[in-house]
């Protein structure tokens, strides 16, 4: 795995200047929190150089869920985006080595001399604490903005980040959603 997904499948969701979280593109998909779109208007991804519209993107699926408030619900928004091939692929194959699990977070570097903001990633290991229902609950840093961010196995999508507090971190399983 390497730092070139930024802008290849692994995107910032920004409103503005501002990130307010991210998503991946993973078999064919766009996937990002719900929350991360539905409280913010305007949202766009910068997609091969051009300025792309969440509200354009064909909504396949989106969940209600908050895992504070229901572990057994979800907490995703599913965008068809087939045009974008991607290295990553959503996977529901249990995993006996949690310690390979990665958090692939977006680094905001902000220079206000810059029109956009300068981004990196930043990938991180994660420890699962316990499970929740639909969540994997995590030790891991992460980054205002950090919701939507793949957990992933290799080049295997096993969560999507549903936020957190201090340096404890909720991932939505991949196996909530890929029914869909």
């Amino acid at each position: 795995m390497n730092k070139s997904l930024l802008n290849e499948c692994i995107f910032p969701v920004l409103s503005g200047r501002e990130v307010v979280g991210q998503g991946f593109v993973a078999d064919g998909f766009f996937i990002t929190a719900a929350h991360v779109i539905k409280d913010v208007q305007d949202l766009y991804i910068i997609l091969r150089g051009q300025k792309i519209m969440v509200k354009d993107l064909r909504l396949l699926y989106i969940g209600e869920g908050d895992v504070n408030t229901d572990s057994k619900e979800v907490d995703v928004a599913i965008f068809d985006l087939h045009e974008v091939p991607s290295p990553l692929h959503l996977s529901t194959i249990p995993f006996k080595d949690k310690k390979q699990l990665k958090s692939c977070i977006i680094e905001i570097n902000e220079d206000k001399r810059c029109l956009e903001p300068k981004l990196s990633l930043s990938f991180k290991s994660v420890h699962i604490i316990c499970e929740e229902n639909n969540y994997y609950i995590c030790n891991c840093e992460r980054n205002v903005g950090s919701s939507g961010s793949p957990l992933l196995l290799g080049n295997n999508v096993v969560g999507v980040m549903h936020g957190g507090k201090d340096d404890i971190c909720a991932y939505l399983k991949v196996k909530a959603f890929i029914w869909y």
